[in-house]
């Protein structure tokens, strides 16, 4: 895993956050139309702490729910 990512309040990845904050994910197809969106965007600190830190389960793209616990 990299260093920890500083969430901004970018409404995109605020956007994206709360889409793979979800028990259900999204699927592989739609995250590879998402991964090339945040490319052709230029968002490569954001792509590099999804792709440290998705899971991937029965073809469902998320983010574990230990990113979204307050302290």
């Amino acid at each position: 895993m990299s260093e920890e990512y500083v969430y901004s309040e970018d409404p995109i990845e605020d956007f994206v956050m709360s889409t793979l904050d979800d028990d259900e994910g999204i699927s592989l197809d739609s995250y590879s139309k998402l991964v090339l969106m945040l490319s052709l965007m230029n968002m490569k600190t954001f792509l590099t702490f999804l792709d440290d830190n998705i899971d991937i389960q029965d073809n469902r793209v998320f983010l574990p729910e230990h990113l979204f616990e307050e302290e």
